[in-house]
């Protein structure tokens, strides 16, 4: 039986949720497989999910929001306490803590040593898993290293105060120095032609494969409900400069009909979402929940919202399991080549509104036709055959042909 150590920075974030994905999907196909991953309550009782203390400023972090003596007092120290050690690291970016670094490369190595790991998968959010397989990598030769990138290095974002060239430059700087001795590098289809023009004369491009976001794991949902009332539900982070909901609620909020509520999960503090709630009463923000919680949400709603965002090379995990249901999808996009339009498009339940249009009573309109339209679900299989990628079983293949 072979043995896979996963890397991944926050487990409860949507790279580790994919990850878990993935994982789940090995242990089917007979991989033993173990997950090390920044210490939290989630992962206390698990036995394959491996904890390694965080970086200092994170668990600082941390024990703001649970003392809510002062709270607010110290969640702005801490934050400039992180803001100067970033700018401090500029020079080393995207490597922010290297002491964090060497402490998750410890804890992967003995583990590695120990139950004699046969592949190790970094999954890149933060460059810290990837410097840790790179090195276990030059140390245990027999490894197989496999990047998994679910976000983009060099097609990233940086920092505001670099350049969108000299943040491609300096991420391209580490893909070539931690890329080198990769067995397979597995990146999204998203990032492809990025890769293909900045990293196609490099030596290890031929060992790129591009695959998608591997969320098609819910179950297929009914559609139709007998009561008249119609959740259209937002699933997700709304994190500034990259997605607003400012543009979505201003059409919904033109709607007449009181038959509709309109619910977003995922972000409690949204100045615009609060003052639509202050509003309108068909306005429901709920705060973070958990992945099980959320999944609920996508189930028990009608119409699926999706909320596109600035950044070409970053594809919402959302939408995949958004797809997986059938159900109907409402997505705006902010530019041109969003990068959920080139799914949605070949997605037949789904609606696409230009965030750069202002005329909302037409907007409106077009809401509610597609919205009351008579429409099944699609089905889950026809949807899986169309995204593939999408699937943890395509990561599987990759894994089996190494």
């Amino acid at each position: 039986m072979k043995k896979i150590l996963f890397i991944v920075n926050e487990y409860d974030s949507a790279n580790g949720i994919c990850c878990e994905s993935v994982r789940k999907e090995c242990e089917k196909n007979g991989y033993l497989t173990f997950c090390l991953t920044e210490k939290t309550s989630t992962i206390s009782k698990s036995q394959s999910v491996i904890g390694v203390k965080p970086r200092l400023i994170q668990r600082l972090q941390n024990w703001t929001n649970h003392n809510h003596l002062m709270k607010e007092f110290f969640r702005k120290i801490f934050f400039l306490i992180n803001k100067t050690f970033l700018f401090l690291t500029l020079p080393i970016w995207p490597l922010v803590s290297p002491l964090y670094s060497y402490r998750l490369y410890k804890k992967a190595f003995n583990i590695c040593r120990k139950e004699k790991i046969d592949i190790i998968v970094p999954v890149y959010s933060q460059i810290d898993t990837l410097i840790t397989a790179h090195f276990i990598k030059r140390k245990i030769q027999s490894i197989k290293y496999i990047p998994y990138f679910l976000d983009s290095l060099s097609g990233g974002y940086g920092p505001r105060i670099f350049s969108k060239e000299w943040t491609i430059q300096r991420g391209l700087r580490w893909e070539r120095r931690l890329l080198k001795n990769a067995d397979k590098i597995i990146a999204m289809e998203s990032s492809r032609k990025h890769h293909e023009f900045y990293s196609g004369a490099e030596s290890y491009y031929n060992r790129f494969v591009f695959l998608d976001l591997p969320l098609f794991n819910l179950k297929p949902t009914q559609c139709d409900k007998a009561n008249d009332c119609v959740t259209i539900a937002y699933v997700g982070t709304l994190p500034k400069g990259i997605r607003s909901p400012q543009f979505i609620v201003d059409v919904l909020s033109i709607i007449k009909s009181n038959r509709y509520k309109f619910v977003f999960v995922g972000e409690k503090d949204n100045c615009i979402l609060n003052a639509a709630a202050s509003r309108d009463k068909r306005f429901w923000v709920l705060g973070q929940v958990s992945h099980d919680e959320a999944k609920e949400w996508i189930c028990r709603s009608d119409v699926l919202i999706n909320i596109g965002n600035t950044n070409r090379n970053m594809t919402p995990c959302k939408i995949f399991e958004y797809m997986s249901t059938g159900k109907k999808i409402l997505s705006t996009y902010p530019i041109d080549d969003e990068p959920s339009i080139f799914y949605l498009k070949k997605y037949s339940n789904a609606l696409l509104l230009d965030e750069r249009r202002n005329d909302y009573a037409n907007l409106a309109d077009e809401v509610v036709c597609f919205i009351d339209k008579k429409a099944k679900c699609l089905d889950s299989n026809t949807v899986k055959n169309l995204f593939y990628k999408n699937t943890p079983q395509a990561f599987i293949a990759e894994l089996n042909g190494i």
